[in-house]
């Protein structure tokens, strides 16, 4: 077997001196950075740091030779985007990354229950930049968490992009309420607001087999979609004996639209995202019989199988539609490697491995060779792992 408890092998560091530049006769920024250093060579997991900065600056020992990213976490009146350094030279003393600060704004705000009273408990915040000026359009900003107060109910969200327009999410479980769309500027650097959630109405579902029977213990996926984006909330629920399941205290904005998923592993094909109602009538989703795919997953360079990793398929066909749905094996594969789907619609399919410890790792298959649900053949799976989850028995 594959000993992926292998020990890390001691890799060459040297402190990187992260320095946040700001305009002449500035204040030094304040707060907490969050750095991450990764090993090329996939010989050791990556380093990931959040960093209070003194005096502007804040320092991280970091791999050789490897790549660093450093973004905002929770500064106070400046921002900077997302910075990437691809090579760590080897060299002594300390290397010195610059990162230009820019001034930034924050949105402070209160959230207040159905009742007016204040939401101190159980409310997430979260934010969305909405509409972003030309030179930040084609980024990917790194947004900061928002904490609640848990006596008042009071917030802050910072820093935040100047010259973005941001939406603010207050959710308890599954009922959540937006803010009017906020222009933060140099104008309005420090925006205020407040947010109310509302009495909520239920929703249910009943899930049949394809016999038309209640299909009890079926695992649900709630997600939504809202203008300012989308997301779920779980952990997944199973369907009683009667099939059904009650989602309670949703809002009924009409902006809002809510979906179920069934992530179903066994016997029956797993279900992609299908439209929650909210009318008060019973949304009904009938199950169909499952296709079996089965197979080993063998490592490339050993050729030992691969135990213990976690499986999954995905058709490109399905895509092409604007279905995405990931389908998951049975179980994790065992100590030969052998892993078996129960749960797969009709097509070929791309699949997706994730040894213990190593990330994902993508199979596709290519036009010599198929891998369609109902095979009857087993498929063999070869992927190649980082040398240091190698079992060292030959080392000994």
């Amino acid at each position: 077997t594959i000993d992926l408890d292998e020990k890390e092998p001691v890799l060459s560091k040297r402190q990187v001196l992260f320095k946040l530049t700001v305009p002449q006769d500035s204040p030094s920024p304040s707060g907490v950075i969050e750095a991450h250093s990764y090993d090329r060579s996939d010989k050791a997991p990556p380093i990931v740091q959040k960093l209070r900065l003194e005096n502007g600056q804040a320092t991280l020992d970091a791999y050789v030779g490897g790549r660093i990213v450093c973004r905002p976490k929770r500064l106070t009146g400046y921002w900077f985007e997302d910075k990437t350094f691809d090579e760590l030279p080897a060299a002594d003393g300390p290397f010195t990354i610059e990162i230009p600060a820019l001034p930034a704004g924050a949105i402070v705000g209160r959230v207040l229950g159905p009742d007016g009273k204040p939401a101190a408990r159980s409310v997430n915040i979260s934010v969305e930049a909405v509409k972003r000026p030309p030179q930040l359009e084609a980024r990917l900003l790194s947004l900061p968490d928002a904490e609640l107060n848990a006596v008042d109910g009071t917030f802050m969200v910072s820093p935040l992009p100047l010259d973005c327009t941001y939406v603010i999410k207050a959710s308890r479980d599954k009922n959540m309420v937006y803010s009017d769309p906020i222009l933060v500027d140099g104008a309005h650097p420090l925006e205020k607001i407040e947010l109310q959630l509302v009495k909520g109405s239920d929703a249910e579902l009943q899930v049949l087999d394809p016999n038309g029977n209640p299909a009890s213990d079926i695992p649900v996926s709630f997600s939504y979609d809202a203008p300012s984006g989308g997301g779920s909330v779980g952990p997944d629920p199973l369907t009683g004996a009667d099939g059904k399941l009650r989602f309670a205290d949703l809002n009924p904005d009409p902006r809002i639209k809510y979906s179920v998923s069934l992530p179903i592993r066994r016997q029956y094909v797993a279900v992609p995202a299908a439209p929650l109602r909210l009318d008060g009538t019973t949304t009904v989703i009938r199950l169909q019989p499952g296709l079996l795919l089965t197979g080993r997953l063998i490592e490339n360079v050993t050729g030992r199988p691969i135990p213990n990793a976690e499986m999954k398929a995905h058709s490109p066909e399905q895509a092409k539609q604007g279905i995405w749905l990931y389908y998951e094996a049975e179980a994790n594969t065992d100590e030969q490697g052998r892993f078996r789907f129960s749960n797969l619609a009709e097509g070929t399919y791309s699949i997706i491995a994730s040894p213990r410890g190593v990330g994902s790792i993508s199979y596709t298959p290519g036009s010599d060779r198929s891998v369609t649900a109902g095979q009857a053949e087993p498929v063999e799976i070869r992927l190649t792992i980082p040398s240091w989850h190698h079992d060292n028995e030959e080392k000994k």
